[in-house]
């Protein structure tokens, strides 16, 4: 299997694209042919909007939201949080010492946590290192233990984000 970039990806879907524009106004048949039915199973079922416990949640300060640590957020500069004993539902703590930025907050030192109490049936974090060729060791539990068989098919109990490979728990 050849792997591209997203870039790259994204340019050959254009170039694909123009192409077929180009044969349609000249009159070919860019007719696709019968449409296929699909039946999804696990997580490829769509969610049930409806019954979506948990808002989408960000930890850059321009879209966050419920942040349960004592003083709330201080903008792009590095602070020591603290999560409280307990987090209420649909809200996140943290505690270490992190930088809060517009589109992320950035880890500053070794230990720190992210607690969030969710009602989800899929939970995505996508997560990498602050600077480019780091590797940054990073753990997941769910109440406290390894996921097990709430892991997703793409998470593992212990993993390491780089700059080449981004890490999303599903």
């Amino acid at each position: 299997m050849v792997e591209r970039s997203p870039s790259l990806l994204l340019r050959s879907l254009r170039t694909a694209a123009t192409r077929f524009r180009a044969a349609a106004n000249a009159g070919a048949d860019v007719s696709v042919g019968d449409l296929v039915s699909v039946d999804p199973s696990g997580p490829e079922v769509a969610a049930d909007w409806g019954a979506l416990n948990t808002p989408e949640t960000y930890l850059g300060y321009r879209k966050t939201e419920n942040l349960a640590s004592p003083g709330g957020m201080d903008r792009d500069v590095p602070k020591a949080y603290n999560a409280p004993g307990h987090v209420r539902h649909n809200h996140w703590a943290l505690s270490g010492d992190w930088t809060a930025m517009a589109e992320a907050t950035v880890l500053n030192e070794p230990k720190g946590r992210v607690a969030f109490r969710f009602d989800v049936r899929d939970l995505h974090l996508v997560m990498g290192p602050a600077a480019e060729g780091k590797a940054v060791p990073f753990s997941v539990s769910i109440d406290g233990e390894q996921p097990a068989a709430a892991a997703g098919a793409t998470s593992t109990p212990m993993d390491r984000a780089s700059s080449s490979n981004r890490a999303c728990i599903s």
